[in-house]
């Protein structure tokens, strides 16, 4: 929400007048001024009051109005005063006590906002307002039942209140309620159908939903109320770039960093989005990613008291929103699990409030746990440093919910980046970054990095395969299927073409897709299409939309040979096609997002399926797909061939892991010394 959405919304009462007021006018003309945004004339007369009325009632109404006058135009430090001294002199007025708590809110002390919003509740129980106030701060500490609470509370009191149906729409999807919250959404534009930020958020809910063109729609409806709307340009982006269209997916965010430069989370979607684009510069998308921490990263100003013991057993500390059934969570949790507890302590800290049977799993093999999400990246920062971690290692980088802001502050001694995204993060504050010598070789990828490459020699991963994988299946006697269950956002036009020619070099083929996009009607018909005007039937293609997670691995019992993407290779769904004894093929590319194919195929023993071209991909997919002999027998002893080339050893994995990290503190405490 950009600064004038938030204004709009803030409702701070400058209006009170039961009085009168000095009887020059003075007060009157002030609210004049403020309601048609002449701040500064409004607050110069309002200290012209307050010089000759320093502690009478009239005082009172004038530090309320400067108050408002202080926080629309930013100043909410100086607002938290005037509203402070409001009250002291009318401690009965509501309003001063529900202002108060909206600058508190915005200044992000949410727990003295909570107290400002209970003390104007006590004094006025059926203010819809403040309780839509208080839902929204306490949804923001992660407080969703309570919030959610104060959301109903303010709509038995006022059920055409269109903003409070649209945040408790907002508490209810983060609740997981998604059906419920887009009937809330759709409550609040049935009451007012110009409210932009409602059809932003009802496309928030439909694309949870796997509904990308609906979500796409209520997205363009915002724009067209507010065209310079920068969270409904982001979304647009989020829909554009997980339908497959990275390029269109750039421009609005582009688009939504015009209008709102100082939006770290947008900066980080542009980043992440070009990852996905073929061909682009390495050297500009290095350049983009030191803006980032140019213009968002404040410099890291927290003094380390840890003890430079180079031989002590260590806090290692993990920050992640992704300690849930993710990606990230199938190579974390071996980690997590294999540490030796003589030589680390771990500490997990997540950063989002969604929780699985996985986040329960992961939290009873962490020494401690800590839920993050509320808090600013200041007081995180804080509190990691109160637990005393030495080495704090990021699993997400660019990617959604990404605390980077905390780690540009510099809470531990040593900072490492790893698994959750392809690239540095450009952060001089980032010590480290672990990877391998396949996916980013020595000598090439160090200029494109503001971290030193750690390469673990064994490979950066491990793979943990589900509890509730199904066995390997038996082919039957059916024509070749190529597979892919990679988020379309992967699913590039080249990528198109490539497995295009391939099909049609290979006439008796079919294709398998799976994607959680793929459930939306309009995007498999435009992948259809996509297909169709380079000569391949709409019938050999079998696409799926998203399935829950246990009968997910079962597509593969239909498949023959994996297809990876291009230039962002497959990670999870490359390991979970081989241990379903499915082998991959992959196109190894200039950076490490297009190099993980090649550093799974190696490792579990098929770097013949690695191909340096386009060509050569469709030639060494061929080539597999005409023995079928062969194919029987990789399918067969895939899991073990994983098993031998380390792939699922996760006691061997994080014994290298843990040589990297002591090294890494040696050095640290070299350097302290020699400091």
């Amino acid at each position: 929400m950009n600064r004038r959405e938030r204004r709009r919304q803030a409702k701070l009462r400058g209006k009170r007048r039961p009085r009168g007021g000095p009887a020059d006018g003075r007060f009157q003309a002030a609210q004049a001024h403020q309601a048609a945004g002449r701040l500064d004339a409004a607050e110069t007369l309002l200290r012209d009051i307050l010089a000759g009325h320093p502690a009478d009632t009239d005082a009172a109404d004038a530090h309320g109005l400067l108050g408002v006058v202080l926080a629309l135009g930013g100043r909410n430090a100086d607002a938290v005063a005037s509203f402070e001294r409001a009250i002291v002199l009318a401690p009965a007025v509501a309003a001063y006590h529900n202002n108060l708590g909206n600058v508190l809110s915005s200044l992000g002390r949410g727990e003295e906002a909570v107290a400002a919003y209970g003390r104007a509740l006590a004094l006025r129980p059926d203010d819809a307002q403040t309780l839509n106030n208080l839902g929204t701060v306490l949804k923001a500490a992660g407080r969703l039942a309570d919030a959610r609470d104060a959301y109903e509370r303010a709509l038995v009191l006022n059920p055409d209140y269109a903003e409070a149906h649209s945040n408790y729409g907002n508490a209810l999807l983060e609740s997981g309620r998604i059906e419920e919250a887009a009937a809330s959404h759709r409550r609040a534009l049935a009451i007012n159908p110009g409210y932009a930020v409602a059809h932003n958020n009802l496309g928030s809910a439909l694309k949870r939903t796997g509904e990308y063109a609906a979500a796409a729609a209520c997205f363009e409806s915002a724009l067209k109320l507010m065209p310079a709307y920068a969270d409904a340009l982001s979304n647009l982006g989020e829909v554009r770039r997980e339908s497959g269209e990275a390029g269109a997916a750039i421009d609005y965010y582009r688009r939504a960093l015009d209008a709102e430069p100082a939006r770290p989370a947008i900066h980080s979607n542009l980043l992440y989005a070009q990852n996905f684009v073929a061909g682009l510069d390495r050297g500009a998308h290095y350049a983009e990613h030191r803006r980032w921490a140019e213009l968002h990263a404040p410099p890291a100003t927290l003094t380390h008291a840890n003890d430079a013991n180079p031989e002590r057993r260590l806090r290692i500390g993990y920050v992640s929103p992704d300690f849930r059934r993710h990606s990230v969570s199938y190579f974390i949790e071996p980690v997590l699990a294999a540490h030796d507890p003589d030589a680390v302590e771990v500490f997990c800290y997540a950063t989002s409030n969604l929780r699985d049977e996985v986040s329960d799993r992961l939290r009873g093999l962490a020494d401690g746990w800590r839920d993050i999400d509320a808090l600013g990246d200041g007081a995180a920062a804080q509190r990691i440093g109160a637990d005393g971690i030495d080495i704090l290692v990021d699993l997400s980088g660019h990617t959604m919910n990404g605390r980077l802001g905390l780690f540009a502050r510099k809470p531990v001694p040593v900072q490492v980046a790893y698994l959750g995204y392809p690239n540095t993060t450009g952060l001089e504050a980032m010590d480290y970054r672990l990877t391998d010598a396949r996916t980013d070789p020595e000598g090439d990828a160090e200029a494109f990095h503001t971290e030193t490459l750690v390469r673990l020699p064994g490979g950066f991963l491990c793979y943990r395969p589900p509890d509730d994988a199904p066995p390997v299946a038996t082919p039957g006697d059916r024509p070749v299927t190529f597979v892919s269950c990679n988020n379309l956002a992967k699913v590039t036009p080249r990528v198109v073409a490539a497995w295009a020619d391939l099909l049609s070099r290979l006439p008796s083929s079919r294709l398998l897709l799976k994607a959680k996009a793929l459930g939306d009607g309009a995007i498999r018909r435009r992948m259809a299409e996509s297909f169709a005007r380079l000569g391949v039937a709409p019938d050999r293609i079998d696409m799926r939309g998203w399935v829950d997670a246990g009968s997910h691995l079962g597509v593969y019992g239909g498949a023959d040979i994996g297809l990876d993407t291009f230039p962002y290779n497959g990670t999870t769904t490359t390991c979970e096609a081989l241990w379903m004894g499915v082998p991959v093929v992959t196109l190894a590319g200039d950076r490490h997002a297009g190099r993980v194919g090649a550093s799974l195929m190696a490792r579990a023993g098929l770097g013949d399926l690695v191909a340096a071209t386009p060509a050569a991909y469709i030639e060494t997919a061929l080539g597999l797909a005409g023995d079928r002999e062969a194919l029987g027998r990789i399918r067969r002893r895939l899991r073990a061939m994983m098993a031998d080339g380390g792939l699922t050893d996760a006691g061997a994995f994080t014994a290298s892991l843990e040589t990297a990290y002591r090294k890494m503190w040696r050095d640290w405490c070299k350097g302290r010394r020699m400091a």
